[in-house]
């Protein structure tokens, strides 16, 4: 059963971020808005529910959540009337922290403002000051206030000085350090990331000032970062070089996944000066195990990938590249013209053996990357240089092509019970002897 909130200010800029958040957040599965007009979301999500926000009170029966988001507020040119300004900036926040704690909501977020302070001069910091003390008064078990600095981001309405100003604001920015760093224009988007975050996490806070709003932001990306990265360091300590596999076949959207992960290696200059073959005939399996040491896994892998270089560069097959790039950028680039020259009266003069050897550094940048691929797919590889090159080359006709075969690359699952290498001890230099810190 997926989570219920409520959003007080969904029209509003932050609303709309955090709105727009909601529902594509799968823990959700219901999102009230309390508004005084219909947003006219078209989300199986939300359910809008209309009426005076100043008497809320009277919406008691349908204020029911797992979690109150209140982004509402309004401005002294919209609300000139301190009276009514206080009405909204104050009496809304406040009376749906009161509801809140009545219907045993146990999640209360609320944007406020930087300088909030009730013993201020200023009515509006007075007033976002108080409106603070209202809500910490009901003891809501986590309540988390959010004081934004000014907030930047696309509004519907036209506002020409503001943009102006905004404008102004932001070539400042990089000036603003240390304390002042609070101070920097904040992005509508980020407080609404901070509001699901606080939401999620429920971390031991309760006032977030501006700059920690920014930080807050970004952690669900830095950690799905981290997360990523400790996936690749358990997938990379989790494959080895198999000796033994069992011939069950790898579905084909993982082979793909593996050679299209290869396609989209660096090579030098842009020019994939290799081919991959992708060998699934058994008869050809056996000639190639034949030259390659009679190594079981090459008949007994799903599929043998050959990585096949250029045997060397000439003008076409750089043009043929260039011409690609031009092509599908829809464009020709004078630099990029100049380096094609440059490529052009380099490479097809030299030996063609030199070239062959470049061209494999390049098939092996592929090669490396496809064994990083099947190991996030769950598919064990074996890196192969044990074979009669000559003879592979023989066997798929590959220098009729002007291809040369440079490593072999056997795909499939490990046989774990005839495969003396499966539960050894992966080892690998030390950090230290392997990394010269040159500073």
């Amino acid at each position: 059963m997926g989570k219920t909130a409520i959003i007080l200010g969904a029209s509003g800029l932050t609303g709309q971020h955090l709105l727009t958040a909601l529902i594509a957040d799968k823990n959700y599965d219901s999102i009230k808005l309390f508004s005084r007009k219909k947003t006219e979301n078209k989300s199986s999500k939300v359910t809008e529910i209309v009426g005076n926000l100043l008497t809320l009170e009277n919406f008691k029966e349908d204020f029911t959540a797992d979690e109150v988001f209140v982004c509402i507020g309004t401005t002294a040119k919209k609300t000139p009337d301190k009276t009514m300004y206080k009405n909204i900036d104050f009496g809304i926040p406040a009376v749906a922290a009161k509801l809140a704690k009545e219907n045993h909501i146990p999640t209360f977020i609320v944007v406020s403002a930087m300088g909030a302070n009730a013993k201020s001069s200023i009515f509006y910091n007075k007033t976002k000051g108080e409106m603070e003390q209202a809500v910490l008064s009901e003891n809501i078990p986590h309540t988390y206030i959010l004081r934004p600095s000014i907030i930047g981001g696309n509004r519907n309405e036209n506002r020409p000085m503001e943009k102006i100003g905004m404008a102004i604001f932001k070539l400042l920015q990089p000036l603003m350090v240390g304390k002042l760093k609070k101070y920097r224009l904040i992005e509508a988007e980020n407080i609404a990331k901070t509001m699901m975050y606080l939401a999620n996490e429920k971390p031991e806070i309760q006032i977030i000032e501006s700059d920690k709003i920014q930080e807050l932001a970004l952690l669900p990306a830095i950690n799905k970062l981290q997360t990523k990265n400790m996936e690749l360091i358990d997938k990379l300590n989790w494959r080895y070089a198999a000796k033994a596999m069992n011939g069950e076949k790898v579905p084909q959207e993982k082979i793909d996944n593996i050679i299209e992960a290869a396609r989209l290696a660096p090579t030098s200059s842009g020019l994939q000066p290799f081919e991959i073959m992708v060998i699934t005939d058994d008869k050809i399996k056996e000639e190639i195990k034949a030259v390659a040491w009679n190594q079981s896994v090459v008949t007994d892998c799903s599929h043998l990938l050959v990585f096949a270089a250029w045997d060397t560069y000439t003008a076409e097959r750089i043009n043929k590249m260039f011409d690609l790039t031009n092509d599908i950028r829809d464009k020709k680039n004078e630099g990029w013209e100049n380096y094609r020259q440059q490529l052009l009266s380099t490479y097809p003069q030299k030996d063609a053996e030199e070239n062959f050897i470049h061209a494999s550094k390049q098939a092996y940048i592929a090669f490396g990357v496809a064994i990083v691929a099947a190991a996030f797919e769950q598919v064990d590889t074996t890196p192969m240089e044990g074979f009669d090159p000559a003879a592979v080359d023989k066997i798929l006709g590959l220098r009729e092509k002007g291809l040369r075969s440079a490593v072999l690359l056997p795909v499939g699952y490990r046989n774990a019970d005839k495969d003396w290498l499966v539960n050894l001890t992966k080892v690998r230099k030390s950090k230290e002897d392997l990394v010269t810190l040159i500073e």
